[in-house]
């Protein structure tokens, strides 16, 4: 776990890349998120890279900028709770 600034261009030469497999940004900022996905690529990173939409457009942007998988809480957190609510789980 790192904590950083995803929109800075040098933040992702900080990162112990070599030894990761993926890496996950969960800023609510699209825009940041995709900064650091660029960033990442451009300096060779080779891994998975998992990002996180908190809104349901920017899910396609994050898909098109080279997102391995875009995870979504909130809808994520919607289905369990109406799962919850329905006894289902």
């Amino acid at each position: 776990m790192v904590y950083g600034d995803a929109e800075d261009p040098e933040f992702s030469t900080t990162l112990p890349l070599h030894k990761s497999r993926w890496v996950v940004c969960a800023t609510p900022q699209a825009d940041a998120q995709i900064t650091l996905l660029k960033a990442l690529r451009a300096h060779g990173y080779s891994g998975k890279i998992a990002t996180t939409a908190y809104h349901e457009r920017n899910v396609s942007r994050l898909e098109h900028a080279g997102s391995d998988i875009v995870l979504r809480p909130f809808a994520y957190a919607a289905k369990e709770a109406a799962e919850a609510l329905l006894g289902r789980n």
